[in-house]
């Protein structure tokens, strides 16, 4: 008996953008901003997907829900190749993946109240959404039935992403890929909100990807962690392993920036050097190599390939030196 599928999973995924130029605005090159991306998600499972700003996060969070065309590779919900079905099917496959999105202020109408905001998606899906379902949503994310007839502009930033949650929720998905769900939130509401995540992944069995910059709920929250360096991933392993024994120089380097309140003077301090290269020159070899302290000449002559780093195979990443 074969073993289940990933509940999602994307295998060579590659997305890019036109570059357009000239008077008649024409492509004149592709900007390439996910690169034959592989990852997996099994159901209730938590992975986090971290890097610099213009890493690829985003595109990637916005190709697993179908909101941006893949270039290339495969990309399945529960084993079935989305790009080979029909609309109608692609439609009911993809009411599994839902999307929260990072700027709360932003994704939701100000010209609807809650309760039509959190309407629209079953309405989408030719189902009725009746009074019971959006009261349950509302209590489901922490929020009072009265907020339903609330307009956007009346809620706090918290109260708002709660909102953006329950919207996701709606059509009882089995994945959410939250796209920095936190960080246009004030401090005091951003433990608010990861309990409420942490609460609802359990109490649901959902399955996350959690996009993010703040390393330190990364491992709090993540069973895996992929990072991410010029859109592709450079190195991939259960959170724990990851933390403890980072492979990857660029790995390294994110997590010896980490705010430590108690500095250690045995604490690796590798800073990473330079500006991110553009994708659309990326380097020749590792595409690290411009910042890696440690890289050697044949970084800059070819390009690693991920490899396994440890004993059972589930830390994997992409360097020569290792």
């Amino acid at each position: 008996m074969s073993a289940t599928p990933p509940l999602l999973q994307a295998t060579g995924l590659s997305v890019g953008f036109p570059v357009r130029g000239g008077l008649l605005r024409r492509e004149v090159a592709r900007l390439p901003a996910i690169d034959r991306v592989d990852l997996a998600l099994d159901a209730g499972e938590v992975l986090g997907i971290v890097g610099e700003s213009g890493c690829g996060k985003t595109t990637l969070g916005r190709a697993l829900v179908g909101l941006v065309e893949p270039d290339g590779g495969t990309l399945r919900v529960e084993g079935r190749d989305v790009a080979t079905l029909s609309r109608e099917e692609r439609r009911a496959l993809t009411r599994d993946v839902q999307m929260v999105f990072q700027d709360p202020f932003a994704s939701l109408n100000p010209r609807k109240r809650v309760r039509r905001i959190l309407a629209l998606p079953f309405e989408a899906h030719g189902l009725a959404a009746d009074e019971a379902r959006l009261r349950e949503l509302v209590e489901l994310v922490g929020l009072a039935p009265e907020h339903l007839d609330r307009w956007p502009h009346e809620l706090s930033g918290g109260q708002r992403q709660r909102v953006g949650i329950a919207r996701a929720l709606a059509l009882r998905p089995r994945v959410l890929v939250l796209d920095e769900p936190l960080s246009a939130l004030d401090m005091s509401i951003q433990s608010q909100v990861l309990n409420l995540l942490a609460g609802l992944q359990e109490r649901l069995g959902l399955g996350y990807v959690f996009i993010s910059h703040d390393l330190a709920v990364v491992e709090w929250l993540c069973d895996r962690v992929a990072v991410m360096y010029l859109g592709r991933v450079v190195e991939s392993a259960p959170a724990a392993a990851l933390f403890a024994s980072p492979r990857h120089p660029y790995t390294q380097a994110l997590l010896a920036a980490i705010p430590d309140p108690v500095p250690r003077r045995d604490r690796a301090n590798r800073p990473l050097e330079g500006d991110v290269p553009s994708p659309l020159h990326r380097p020749a070899g590792c595409a690290f190599h411009t910042r890696c302290p440690l890289a050697q000449p044949r970084c800059r002559e070819s390009e690693p390939e991920l490899r396994r780093v440890g004993e059972t195979g589930a830390h994997v990443a992409a360097c020569h030196l290792l």
